[in-house]
């Protein structure tokens, strides 16, 4: 997958800032050694405390979540990390900064930095557990059907915010021709769409939608430039 530009409007419904990519990431890069996990020593400007934790299943497996607000750069946060996790894999983009390593030789620990912009802070992602993450399973039915020839890649359930995010890959068409089908799904299933994303002049590829009936929900709908894609639904309380 490569979804890792997505803004941060997803959450704009729960108050939270939350990032497609923090589900992406979790049976990525394969895990460095390491002799601990990391402490909020390790991480500059780190908040004492999650400003969200959230006990989630992703392919059917229990797992907790926790979300940081990091106030420093992502320049020196790298540096910070890398000096004192050495072994750990790293993979770093525009927008966000992944590290991945075991803690021991049962747990691994899997953190995104995703960077909202100058002057900004940075938001964390943190998963902790053992073994590994088993493929998905049955794709979830309140989520749009997948594209035709797409294989699922994630499943992840968010009881607490009753929302539940689905990844794919493994289809050829573009992420823009995508979302313009997939907005005249939305549209005759009762969606609204809140921008014009979906317009064939702008070429966009992802797109936000609400609707009232037979309940109150968001959807989130984003495509990428090579065949991905991953939607998100987050029933809303009236």
């Amino acid at each position: 997958m490569k979804i890792f530009s997505t803004p941060f409007a997803l959450f704009l419904c729960c108050g939270i800032c939350f990032n497609a990519a923090a589900l992406v990431y979790i049976p990525g890069l394969a895990s460095g050694s390491s002799e601990r996990a990391m402490t909020a020593a390790d991480i500059p400007g780190i908040s004492t405390r999650p400003l969200f934790q959230e006990a989630v299943t992703v392919n059917g497996r229990k797992l907790d979540m926790e979300i940081f607000r990091i106030d420093t750069t992502p320049d020196i946060l790298e540096r910070s990390i890398k000096s004192r996790f050495p072994s750990g894999k790293f993979d770093r983009g525009q927008d966000y900064l992944k590290v991945v390593y075991q803690i021991d030789k049962e747990r691994s620990e899997r953190w995104l930095f995703v960077f909202s912009g100058k002057q900004q802070a940075v938001t964390g992602f943190k998963m902790s557990f053992s073994g590994t993450i088993p493929p998905p399973g049955k794709w979830p039915a309140e989520l749009p059907p997948l594209p035709a020839g797409s294989r699922p890649e994630m499943v992840m359930e968010l009881p607490r915010l009753n929302a539940v995010y689905g990844s794919f890959s493994g289809n050829d068409i573009s992420g823009v021709q995508q979302l313009v089908s997939y907005s005249a799904r939305m549209a005759s299933a009762g969606w609204y769409h809140a921008g014009a994303e979906h317009s064939p002049a702008i070429r966009g590829r992802g797109e936000i939608y609400f609707r009232n009936q037979p309940s109150r929900q968001i959807m989130w709908i984003q495509f990428g430039t090579d065949g991905s894609g991953a939607f998100y639904l987050k029933k809303l309380k009236k």
